[in-house]
């Protein structure tokens, strides 16, 4: 492998590393908040730190993966797609363990769907969202008999709209990677451009 694709490689990787961390962030975020409600007594703690645990051990797994370079064996469409399949299953499975905090796990599979723009085409798009659409209302149908709210305290009020903001936060995370990726798009287009422009003004391509 020559210098400039290890280079390329290694930037790569550099990208992968930072939005696999954003995801074990994420389900860091999300373990606080559940934590936070049931301090409130509106969710019991055994099932909120198995959720935690699971969450949190899921994307750490998949930041190791990446952090060892296992990746490498697949495409970044591969990799994606585990990710994006394994965040949705537990954010489905949380729903059915704490109904009564189905509205964080909701928005945690917008979050996961969102990061599904990093490579997914206007095929899977529509796929993922047939099936996640199809899957929530599953999901809402089998907790139908506990389906419920968390009380309306000040303290509860706080955690709702913490939990709104932090998902708020979550995707301007991602829509600030899109954009950088996008600028790097545009500088290179430019780049072609004045490259194009360059040879065509050029004596050789005007004799």
């Amino acid at each position: 492998m020559g210098g400039a694709e290890s280079e390329r490689v290694a930037k790569l990787q550099r990208i992968r590393l930072r939005m696999t961390g954003l995801s074990v962030v994420n389900t860091v975020v999300e373990s606080v908040i559940l934590a936070l409600f049931a301090l409130q007594g509106e969710a019991p703690w055994p099932r909120v730190l198995a959720c935690a645990a699971v969450a949190v051990g899921s994307s750490l797994g998949f930041y190791v993966v990446v952090r060892r370079g296992w990746n490498l064996r697949w495409s970044d469409a591969t990799l994606l797609l585990a990710q994006f399949n394994a965040g949705i299953a537990m954010q489905l499975a949380f729903m059915l363990l704490l109904p009564k905090l189905w509205f964080v796990f909701v928005l945690a599979i917008l979050v996961t769907y969102v990061f599904g723009m990093v490579s997914f085409d206007s095929r899977r798009f529509t796929l993922a969202w047939l099936l996640i659409g199809a899957a929530v209302g599953v999901a809402f149908w089998l907790v139908r008999d506990r389906f419920a709210y968390p009380a309306v305290t000040p303290a509860t009020l706080f955690v709702l709209w913490l939990t709104f903001v932090v998902a708020l936060r979550q995707l301007t995370t991602i829509g600030v990677q899109f954009s950088a990726l996008r600028a790097q798009l545009s500088e290179k287009n430019r780049q072609l451009s004045q490259s194009w422009r360059a040879s065509k003004n050029s004596p050789a391509s005007t004799s």
